[in-house]
């Protein structure tokens, strides 16, 4: 078989002044940051409140504290690994903590919390000791932009558990799977668990999860946003094994208090680009239906998410969840007026559409049905391709921003590869291109593969150099674990920062 073949070229990120730069971590410390959203003055103080146990509160405020001191990780490519000049230099600001923004977890009501002996409860309770103290900090004058939770080892090890349970062997994972259902449908038992099913049930991930709860009670009112700190990050342990997590953390604390770390070096305003995923909703028993939700962004730095309708598993062929004409026509619908309404009330002149599956008929004459007000559009299907590989010559890994054409609206594209500015690959397994068909739409597919590549650079979750996907579909795990717990009437925050 014969292919075209191309190369694009990194995309130029922009940051503060007009500087540009492709890496952000390296745009960060030269520029500074590009600045709010909307256009709204930079910054040069976020306040921070602290909500802790005790036992941990000294340590995670030390360490908190010290986002705004340089740090070097003394690592050999510079590039990758760059030191981390501190708040004031990356991102022109200083994270404060006022004494009267502090609330210490009563050690004795984290104990009895913990003592819970339902998993699902348990979290429920400690949960709300955060959110006790959350409200407490909010309902004072000169509330902070954000208010860092870090959590004690006792609180990680009971509510998350001690071992990975993809590491177990298959029967006690298929036991811990039973017990953990039995315990979310709120089953009773005549004899008591024994001491070692106890202890298997709660290693690893349940279906319900801190991290998610603390989330959804943070939409509440004061609806300040929450920055969870794990007890090896505080202490030090994490930018060990990642020197970069100090940029992480600090990239996301910038842009959960509103401020844009960086955008395109060339961006459009008028283009509305949606991820669309589902989620298993563990508030239900209804193991075939799915949720649909969505995930939104603009080239200005708006981050939206959106939750949808049902979707359903079909009876047969797979088990790749549908939309109805009606969901898909809602979801859509409800996207567009959501960017409209982050964009100054402009709808977009084009709407690109992301997708992990194929569009099946019903869904893709809806998708049309429901933008048919809408200039251009674009349905997308992004697949990891595992069983098409390409070399190049020499030992080095191919090149990302490789693009195999393979049809006429078909191609393959390494978002992940080889990059000449930091002088390796920055992954640990051989580089899988990205299989990518056009449904719908007449943009150049050279064009498609550029805003993807592009995409993979504006998750402002991290200060990575970019991500395998782009950011309509990256992180959707942490959005979904948190709507899955939502219930129908629960108050949902529509940033997609929140969810982070």
């Amino acid at each position: 078989m014969m292919f075209k073949t191309a190369y694009l070229e990194e995309p130029l990120l922009t940051f503060g002044e007009g500087g540009r730069h492709v890496d952000p971590k390296a745009g960060l410390a030269l520029y500074g940051p590009a600045g709010h959203a909307d256009g709204v003055r930079s910054p040069t103080i976020i306040t921070a409140g602290i909500v802790s146990p005790q036992d941990c509160h000294d340590t995670a405020r030390s360490w908190i504290e010290g986002l705004n001191d340089p740090y070097d990780p003394e690592k050999e490519n510079i590039r990758s690994h760059p030191p981390f000049p501190g708040m004031p230099i990356a991102f022109r600001c200083r994270v404060t903590i006022p004494d009267n923004l502090i609330y210490r977890i009563s050690s004795k009501e984290l104990t009895i919390a913990l003592s819970t002996g339902s998993h699902k409860q348990r979290i429920k309770k400690v949960a709300t000791l955060f959110d006790d103290g959350v409200q407490t900090i909010g309902g004072k004058a000169g509330k902070p932009s954000i208010i860092f939770c870090p959590w004690s080892e006792d609180i990680e090890f009971e509510c998350v558990g001690s071992l990975d349970r993809q590491k177990l062997p298959a029967d006690q994972r298929r036991l811990r799977t039973d017990l953990v259902r039995q315990e979310e449908e709120g089953q009773t038992r005549i004899v008591p668990l024994a001491e070692e099913q106890i202890s298997l049930m709660h290693t690893g991930r349940s279906f319900w999860n801190l991290h998610s709860q603390m989330k959804l009670d943070a939409f509440k009112p004061p609806s300040i946003p929450i920055q969870i700190i794990m007890p090896d990050t505080y202490k030090g342990e994490s930018q060990k094994g990642d020197p970069n997590t100090l940029w992480n953390i600090s990239t996301a604390v910038y842009y959960k208090c509103g401020g844009i770390p960086w955008k395109p070096a060339r961006p459009d305003p008028s283009v509305c680009y949606i991820g669309i995923g589902f989620y298993r909703d563990t508030t239900t028993q209804n193991r075939e239906m799915r949720t649909c939700m969505a995930q939104i962004f603009s080239d200005m730095g708006h981050g939206l998410v959106l939750r949808g309708g049902e979707a359903k598993i079909p009876a047969e062929g797979g088990k790749t969840p549908r939309m109805s004409r009606e969901t898909t026509i809602s979801l859509l619908s409800d996207a567009v007026s959501l960017f409209k309404k982050h964009n100054n009330r402009n709808p977009p002149a084009r709407v690109v559409v992301h997708k992990t599956s194929h569009y099946s008929e019903e869904e893709k004459f809806a998708a049309l049905e429901a933008l048919s007000d809408i200039d251009s559009v674009d349905l997308v299907v992004l697949q990891k391709d595992r069983d098409l590989q390409f070399v190049r010559r020499g030992t080095a890994s191919v090149l990302r921003g490789s693009m195999i054409i393979t049809g006429k609206r078909d191609f393959c594209l390494f978002t992940a590869g080889y990059s000449p500015y930091l002088g390796n690959y920055p992954g640990a397994r051989i580089p899988v291109p990205m299989h990518i068909r056009c449904e719908h739409g007449t943009t150049d597919v050279r064009e498609v593969g550029r805003e993807i590549l592009k995409l993979t650079k504006l998750n402002w979750n991290n200060a990575s150099f970019s991500d395998s996907m782009p950011c309509t579909l990256s992180y959707t795990k942490l959005v979904k674990e948190v709507l899955s717990q939502a219930t129908d009437n629960q108050i949902l925050s529509d940033q997609y920062s929140s969810y982070m």
